[in-house]
């Protein structure tokens, strides 16, 4: 994508709104998706793991829900998008205003390593002084298919309480986040008090896939890419320029319509951030860095977890 087709896109996207029909269409899949795994799981005949194969599904599906609801772009109305949203966060182990809070931040700073909430913690100088045993826990949960990082993106970004108030100062969504942080607390202990073994049978293998499938996706967003640093003064990118900074995969059209929501497609998202993903299909355009998921994954599970995590290509000479 050139800039003159960014400016003649970004005037006709200008026209689009969030669409109640193609929102609660997601909806609908999403929850069918939940309920269909659910019941398969809970049936004495043998559909056990096809059940936990839907259910994981389902949670990547809530995680894409809750990403549409922060940015108030899966439904017209922002009270449905708030319910929505903490509704899907319940499946998704975040935050609903903390997600939504330091996401907007990261759309506003991405592109400056230091400065977006989600990439400063690669040049932070603990994850460079690793001990022996947190370097040998990265690299084989990493080839093993252990999710560590998708655990400890959700625990050190968004349920990091101090972690998340070095981002945003206003007291007003401070107390937002930490009441909706405690609720989640009470309820997930609540549920875990009087259901756990029967939970973690229910749910545990289908999470466990989704977190495994969602390193993938995640990392591939913005991880490995050289990054300015910004050394103080700096004007965050625009939309078109935080391009060069984003990474997206291309997926059969049964996954990433269906499972992703077109969550792959990230360099689209990264240009046109208020743009509800069910319209990207109609936006086919060249991004430079887009690669097939599946090749990528395979790639990109041969590397060093560290260097994946906290080097870039110009320092590994890994071009990914």
């Amino acid at each position: 994508m050139n800039r003159q087709e960014y400016q003649n896109a970004r005037e006709r996207i200008e026209s689009f709104t969030a669409s109640e029909s193609l929102g609660f269409r997601w909806l609908i899949i999403t929850y069918l998706t939940t309920f269909s795994g659910l019941y398969l799981t809970l049936r004495s005949d043998g559909f056990y793991f096809i059940g936990q194969i839907l259910l994981a599904t389902a949670f990547v599906q809530h995680f894409v829900i809750l990403h549409e609801c922060g940015h108030n772009t899966l439904l017209p109305d922002t009270k449905l998008n708030v319910f929505f949203g903490h509704l899907s966060s319940l499946f998704a182990i975040l935050p609903f205003y903390s997600w939504q809070a330091i996401h907007r931040q990261h759309h506003r700073l991405a592109g400056w390593k230091n400065e977006d909430p989600t990439t400063k913690i690669q040049v932070d100088p603990r994850v460079h002084n690793l001990n022996i045993f947190q370097k040998f826990l990265n690299r084989w949960c990493w080839r093993l298919w252990i999710p560590l990082f998708s655990i400890m993106y959700r625990a050190g970004t968004y349920w990091n309480i101090k972690a998340v108030f070095q981002t945003i100062e206003d007291p007003y969504f401070r107390k937002r986040i930490v009441l909706n942080i405690i609720f989640l607390i009470v309820f997930y202990g609540f549920i875990f008090y009087y259901f756990g073994a029967a939970l973690l049978l229910t749910f545990g293998l289908g999470l466990y896939l989704s977190l495994a499938f969602m390193d993938i996706v995640l990392l591939s967003q913005h991880n490995h890419i050289p990054m300015p640093i910004s050394h103080g003064k700096f004007k965050p990118h625009t939309n078109y320029e935080q391009v060069q900074y984003t990474r997206s995969l291309r997926c059969p059209h049964w996954l990433e319509a269906y499972v992703l929501f077109y969550f792959n497609r990230h360099e689209l998202h990264h240009c046109f951030p208020s743009l509800p993903a069910y319209y990207f299909p109609q936006y086919d355009f060249n991004f430079p860095q887009t690669y097939d998921i599946l090749p990528w994954a395979l790639k990109v599970k041969q590397m060093d977890a560290l260097e994946l995590l906290f080097k870039d290509s110009t320092q590994t000479g890994e071009k990914i």
